[in-house]
Formats: structure tokens, C-alpha cells, sequence
């Protein structure tokens, strides 16, 4: 597999380009090949390493100054692969001179590779920096929560399919990031998937979960993420999903740390907290920090009755009963009858055609997601739309969501990420494509615990918002049915707009993908709202818009495989946001 970045095709592991790209390369012992030397041009003998290296690593990678050249951080990353050998490390490693050669020093590597009877020639470097990783690739996934996106990634490592990845990890984020996912979520998912020849989205939009929703501060929706998943992986799982559950099961009742992102997430929204959810996350009277051990007992037993009893059993079985049973106590309305009622839908997509392929987006809200796909459209047809500057671009999107209908009322706050929804994606050797979007309706959903189950609970007020806080999109070739592009966004009102700009601009406009990350966002919030990151100077728009500064907004991940996937040697590109405290990831 070939990994594109701006300064030529290199593995992902390497930050490169102006988004300064943050991803983990997982190789296992038998997929090491020449992650160090093809990037460098030369060919060495990569299997007496591949056997002194027992298990998978992983190594997340920090690149800060641009100038340091190729092989100090190839030495910097080897090093580093070989001492942490197992497991999923996050090094914070910082890719400089100093480290390599006063920290790092030379006689641990050069014991390595004379151990390893190799022999790196630099005279050998090619130019063009590219690489040939050959055609073992076995999955991509994007998460905003790492230790999700590493459990998707350990599913599709031990041979499961891109929806096993994706299921795997919703469970993994309502535990690990549980300000944006619960089971209680609403949303949509859509797949890609060549070996049958559909390409079809699931929709578990919100529904009221009482027969009359006027009180709609008393009237939960039905929790019909779980239901989803269980749709989407009898339709095109290969592992039984009781091996999925498992390990989000585990997280919640040994412990995980603290994410960067979920610590944002409280420190942002404390107070919306409940009682319960407060004891939970905020001990002592203060939010939890990151990497603090949070332990969920009442979580892990709702999920270790869903793998024991069956997903079934949350809508019509015991763990049903307790749900509506916990609701009245805390004088919330879930009508038992409704929750067996409880579906998703599988519609088909056709998409919108151009270049010859199919593009679709998919939201939490319907609303959004018919009209992000209007603006989607209008993008792909707008012939000046990357020849313009900000202001003008700006205008066109504007236009566009007037076009699509955005209402008028709706406002938003500027400042930081906004949790509440998040989304994401993955992608297996076969060319299956998953990717969800899904949503709470506000960050911790209800912003209560129900007792006894650890579930955050979702109102349906907060259900019929117009902002576009998470969405995905996905582009294949109906024709030879391959995947080319899927794409993830989220943190706010401004994710659907950001999804649309980078992905237009990367894949139509032919901008390098860390050119179209990094560069400055804006977004319509409304009708009358507009938000821009503060690098953007506002000059020249209408005196009846708004525009606000964001310090930054929503965060972006994408996959392109520019040939499309599945293919013997794919030649991909992958892009990470420095916005976000998530994870990008492919595995070779």
C-alpha cells in the first residue's frame, strides 16, 4: 500500500505537510517490511526483525519542527518500535535532533541492527520519497476517542470486517467518550461494501419514546443505537458480535484513562451534569483529569447483559423492564410498547454522480442530512468554487444552504469544540466501507445517568436541532465497485461544513489532503450566522450576517485511496486534524 502526503508517499506514522498529520502505524511482526528502509529507497532484509519483534505496536507520533529531515525520524520511530514491542503506547515522542542522537544515542539501535543483520545505505534513497508496503493492508479506522479508534483497529487486525471495526467501536466510545456517544445515540451509518454490490446507509434517527411528546423535557427518545448495530453487523459482520461487546465491556468495568478529548468534553460541560453523573466524573467537586482512572460498574453490567442475553434483550426482554422501570423513578417517560417497536431502517443510496462516482452524506438529523447533501451538490457543480478567496467562498456556501433551506433561528456559540456528537469510520482490504455519524443531542446527552444502568439518556427536545454537529461522507464507483473516499467530521455546528470543504477541495480541487485540513474554516450556522476561525479576516460580507470567531473549528478525517480499494497495491493518502484529540490509523 502507498501513503501519499504532501512531500511525496511515506508510511502514515510520518507527520508531514502543513497539517503536521497525527496517526499510529500498527505493523505486526510479519507486516514490518521496510517500514523504515522504503521510505529511504533502499532494500534490507526486514526478517530477521520481523522475528526479534513478538507482538503489535503501536506509536503515536508528534512531529513539531518541519525541518527535521526523514532519517532522523525514521531512526527516532525504530528506535521507539522496538523498546515498547507490545501494546498501544502514546510516546508524546517529539521527532528532533536532540532526541535522536543524545536521548535516543546510537548504541541501542546499533545492537538492533547488527542483532538484525542489517545494513541501512542512504546512498540509496530515492527522491520521490515513495513507498511500497506491498498488499497486505488490512484496515484503516478514524475515531475521535484513540483508544475506540485501537480497539476498531485490533478488531480488523484479527480478521474482522470494516463493520466489525465500526460496531467494535461505537460500544468502545460509549464508554471512553461518553460526552458524544451513548447507547441512547441517534444517528445514521452508511456502507460500501463491493463483495455484495450495495451501497446502502442505516438510519436510527431519533424517535420519541412516548406516545405523546408535548412534555418533551420528561420524554426520553428510544435508545436505538444498540439495535442498529445489531442490524449492521447481521447484515455484515464476520465476528460474533459477543467478541465486540466484550471489549467495551472490559473498558468500563476495569478502567480506562482519560482521554485529551473527554477531558476537554468536562471541562467544557461540567455543568450540565447530574447527581449521578457528577459523583461519576466529578468526584471530589472537580472534573476528572486527564489520564485519571474512570471505572463505569453499572455500564459494564448493561453491556455484559447485552453480549450474555443479546442485544434483543434491551427492547423486549429484562433489561427492557429495567429501563422503563429506571425512567419512572427518575420521572422520565419510555413507554415499554414503543421500545419493542424499536428499528433502524436500511435505505439505498443512490448518491449524487460526478466523476464517475457516487457521493453521499449521511447525519444524525434528517433535516441536516438532506440538506448537507443539497449543499454537497451545489459545491461539486459550482465551477469558481476553488478559484475564490474566503469571502467568496464563503458567500457560496451561505447561498447554497439558503438554496437547501437552512432555517433562521437557529444560534450557536463560538469558542471551542462543542461535544454532544461525534463520528466515524473504517475501512477493511475488501474495500468495505463503514461510516457513522451519531449524536446524544447535547454533550452528555440529558446530562443524567440512569440509575442503575450507566446510560446517559437522550430527551427528544434535543433531538430536532439544524446544526450539523457530526456527519460522514462516502465516495465509490458503482460501476467496479470500489471504495475511493470516506470521510469523517464532528465538534460542533460547523463539522458538516468543514466535511463538505475538505473533501471537495482534496478530492475535486486535487489540493494536497493536509493542505485542505489545515487551511482556515468558516461555516454557515444559520441563515443569518456565520462562524471563521480566527486566521480568516473578515472583509467583505452582508451586513445582515454574523460572523463570529472560532478559535478553531470541527475536526476532519479522511481516507483516499485514489485508484480505489480493493486493489492488489492501493495507493492511498490519510489525514489526521491537529483540531482533534482523536486518532486516524491504517494497519499493513
Amino acid at each position: 500500500m502507498m501513503i501519499s502526503t504532501t512531500s511525496g508517499r511515506s508510511p502514515a506514522a510520518f507527520n508531514s505537510g502543513v497539517a503536521k498529520e497525527r496517526m499510529v502505524v500498527s505493523s505486526s511482526a510479519s507486516r514490518m517490511r521496510c517500514l523504515l528502509a522504503a521510505q529511504l529507497g533502499c532494500i534490507m532484509p526486514w526478517t530477521s526483525v520481523s522475528r526479534a519483534i513478538k507482538a503489535t505496536a503501536q506509536i503515536r507520533l508528534e512531529a513539531e519542527p518541519q525541518h527535521v529531515n526523514f532519517c532522523d525520524k525514521a531512526m527516532a520511530y525504530f528506535r521507539s518500535f522496538i523498546r515498547t514491542r507490545q501494546g498501544a503506547v502514546d510516546t508524546g515522542l517529539k521527532l528532533t535532533k536532540d532526541y535522536v542522537f543524545k536521548k535516543a544515542g546510537w548504541r541501542p539501535l546499533r545492537q538492533v541492527l547488527t542483532a538484525a543483520g542489517l545494513a541501512v545505505t542512504l546512498a540509496g534513497c530515492a527522491n520521490d520519497g515513495s513507498i511500497e508496503l506491498g498488499s497486505d493492508f488490512f484496515g484503516a479506522i478514524a475515531a475521535d476517542e484513540p483508544r475506540a479508534a485501537l480497539i476498531g483497529r485490533e478488531v480488523l487486525a484479527t480478521g474482522g470486517s470494516a463493520t466489525d471495526a465500526a460496531v467494535a467501536t461505537f460500544f468502545s466510545l460509549a464508554v471512553t467518550l461518553p460526552s458524544s456517544a451513548g447507547l441512547w445515540s441517534a444517528g445514521s451509518c452508511v456502507v460500501f461494501d463491493p463483495a455484495s454490490k450495495r451501497f446502502e446507509r442505516l438510519d436510527f434517527q431519533a424517535q420519541a419514546g412516548a406516545a405523546n411528546r408535548a412534555s418533551g423535557r420528561t420524554v426520553l427518545t428510544l435508545p436505538k443505537a444498540p439495535a442498529a448495530m445489531n442490524a449492521l453487523h447481521a447484515r455484515y459482520g464476520r465476528l460474533p458480535i459477543q467478541k465486540l461487546l466484550a471489549k467495551s465491556e472490559q473498558l468500563a468495568r476495569w478502567g480506562k484513562r482519560v482521554s485529551r478529548q473527554l477531558a476537554r468534553d468536562l471541562s467544557g460541560h461540567q455543568n450540565t451534569l447530574g447527581p449521578t453523573a457528577r459523583r461519576l466524573l466529578l468526584p471530589k467537586g472537580q472534573h476528572l483529569p486527564l489520564s485519571a482512572l474512570l471505572q463505569q460498574p453499572a455500564l459494564a453490567n448493561t453491556l455484559g447483559q447485552l453480549r450474555d442475553r443479546g442485544i434483543d434483550d434491551l427492547y423486549q426482554g429484562a433489561l427492557a423492564a429495567e429501563l422503563v422501570a429506571a425512567a419512572q423513578r427518575a420521572g422520565l417517560r419510555l413507554d415499554g410498547d414503543l421500545l419493542r417497536q424499536a428499528a433502524p431502517q436500511w435505505v439505498t443510496v443512490t448518491g449524487l454522480a460526478h466523476a464517475y462516482q457516487a457521493w453521499t452524506v449521511v447525519a444524525p438529523n434528517a433535516a441536516v442530512d438532506q440538506r448537507l447533501n443539497t449543499v454537497l451538490a451545489r459545491l461539486l457543480s459550482d465551477q469558481g468554487w476553488h478559484g475564490r478567496g474566503d469571502d467568496g467562498r464563503l458567500k457560496a456556501l451561505h447561498a447554497a444552504h439558503l438554496d437547501a433551506g437552512i432555517g433562521a433561528g437557529v444560534t450557536a456559540a463560538g469558542g471551542q469544540d462543542r461535544a454532544g456528537s461525534t463520528a466515524f469510520w473504517a475501512l477493511d482490504a475488501d474495500g468495505q466501507a463503514v461510516g457513522c455519524a451519531i449524536s446524544l443531542g447535547a454533550a452528555f446527552g440529558s446530562g443524567e445517568l440512569l440509575a442503575d444502568t450507566g446510560l446517559f439518556t437522550m430527551l427528544i427536545e434535543a433531538a430536532d436541532g439544524e446544526t450539523a454537529d457530526a456527519a460522514v461522507l462516502m465516495v465509490g464507483n458503482t460501476l467496479n465497485w470500489q471504495t475511493h473516499m470516506i470521510a469523517a467530521a464532528s465538534g460542533g455546528p460547523a463539522a458538516g461544513d468543514a466535511l463538505l470543504a475538505v473533501s471537495v477541495d482534496h478530492f475535486d480541487g486535487e489540493v494536497p489532503l493536509p493542505a485542505a485540513i489545515s487551511r482556515p474554516r468558516q461555516a454557515v450556522i444559520s441563515a443569518r450566522q456565520v462562524a471563521r476561525e480566527t486566521a480568516i479576516e473578515t472583509t467583505d460580507l452582508p451586513e445582515n450576517l454574523a460572523a463570529d470567531k472560532w478559535s478553531r473549528l470541527a475536526r476532519v478525517r479522511v481516507m483516499h485511496c485514489f485508484d480505489g480499494i480493493p486493489r492488489v497495491q492501493p495507493e492511498c493518502v490519510v489525514g489526521d486534524d491537529r483540531r482533534g484529540a482523536g486518532l486516524a490509523t491504517f494497519d499493513q
